[in-house]
């Protein structure tokens, strides 16, 4: 997709990003996304994004809710996107069996290379979604 600039966010006098943070919260999240709390909320309550006992959200939450905003604003209410939270829920079941031989063995190099496997397989299956996708969005034109 087309490249963006990182942007510099500024709230209340403090540069706001993810910087290493894995978890962030809900006024950071809406500072990085342009959203509102109430947004965040709703998508939160939909069960499109989770955050932990504290609050705070995955700091991969930033693309996800940009990316829900932005489908919304293509006229698509968010209610209908629960299936492909779920879809990636199931997905990432899929990926987490089939590393888990490697895991279970319990060397830190062992963990490494699941890790590493479940990126590559992530990506993998990403892209087999899009491409399905495109497949049955041609079919649908036709």
């Amino acid at each position: 997709g087309p490249s963006r600039k990182a942007q510099v966010v500024a709230s209340e006098g403090r540069v706001v990003s993810t910087q290493g943070r894995r978890f962030i919260p809900a006024s950071d999240l809406c500072d990085l996304t342009g959203v509102d709390v109430d947004t965040v909320t709703r998508y939160a309550r939909l069960g499109l994004i989770t955050p932990d006992l504290a609050g705070y959200f995955p700091s991969r939450c930033v693309q996800v809710v940009a990316l829900l905003a932005r489908i919304e604003s293509l006229g698509v209410d968010a209610r209908v996107l629960r299936t492909v939270r779920t879809g990636a829920d199931r997905n990432a079941d899929i990926i987490d069996q089939a590393v888990s031989s490697t895991r279970a063995r319990g060397r830190s190099a062992d963990k490494e290379r699941a890790s590493a496997r479940s990126l590559e397989l992530g990506e993998a299956v990403a892209d087999l979604h899009r491409e399905l996708l495109r497949v049955s969005l041609s079919q649908l034109a036709e």
